[in-house]
Parts: C-alpha cells; sequence; structure tokens
C-alpha cells in the first residue's frame, strides 16, 4: 500500500502510488507507524526540492523526522504553495523571485525571507496575481 504522501494541485495530502517529480517538506506530518496525522504544516517554509541531491539517501517518514512529501509534476509543487528550493533549484528560485519581485535584484539571504514574510503568504492566497 503507497504512503499518503503525494500532494495534489490543491494542497491535499493522498496515498497515490505513481512516482513524483519534486520533493516537499512541511515538517513532520507523521506518526512513528508512518500514518499522516496532520493534512497541515508545521513550519512556513514550504519547498520544492528535486529528487536527488547529494550522496544523501532517506528512508520515507523516519520517526520525529519531517514528512517527505511528492508532487507528480513541476506544475504540482508551485499549485500548491510550495517555492522552489534555493539551494538545489537555484535557477528556477531566481526566476520566482524575479516574477514576484521584478525590480529588486535577488539577494541571496534576504529574498526567501522576505518572500516568505511578505508576498508568498498573499500569493497562495490568491490575493497576488
Amino acid at each position: 500500500m503507497p504512503l499518503q504522501n503525494r500532494v495534489t494541485p490543491y494542497s491535499s495530502i493522498e496515498a497515490n502510488p505513481a512516482r513524483g517529480l519534486l520533493m516537499g517538506n512541511r515538517g513532520c506530518l507523521h506518526d512513528d507507524q508512518r500514518q499522516l496525522v496532520s493534512q497541515g504544516w508545521r513550519h512556513r517554509a514550504w519547498i520544492s526540492s528535486v529528487l536527488h541531491y547529494g550522496p544523501q539517501r532517506r528512508m520515507l517518514m523516519q520517526p520525529r523526522r519531517y514528512t517527505e512529501l511528492f508532487f507528480l509534476d513541476e506544475a504540482v509543487a508551485p499549485a500548491a504553495g510550495h517555492r522552489p528550493c534555493v539551494l538545489c533549484r537555484r535557477a528556477v528560485f531566481e526566476r520566482f523571485c524575479t516574477a514576484l519581485f521584478p525590480k529588486n535584484r535577488v539577494r541571496r539571504h534576504t529574498s526567501t525571507q522576505r518572500c516568505m514574510r511578505n508576498v508568498w503568504p498573499a500569493f497562495v492566497a490568491g490575493v497576488l496575481e
């Protein structure tokens, strides 16, 4: 039986045997039996990352660790409210910030903080177009 860790474009999390194209993170949303206990989030930094970055390999849904979430394609991640990871998807992140802040240069340390604090919540809520 597949784990409940596939994110839909509507931000809900469901069990789906299909492989994901990107991985996401909303904090630890599961219990020690690898069952989802929350459909929400544990932190505000919703990111979408590549599946393989460096030599690390993780066992899915480790107890008291973040819940690995998967997106079926690249369009689902932003539709579900996840921004690109600044480390493993740098070029996509810069295009994302340029679209949100067209008059400002992307700054490595301030763009993520500003994005999470000010613009991204309004974007997800549908206030910005």
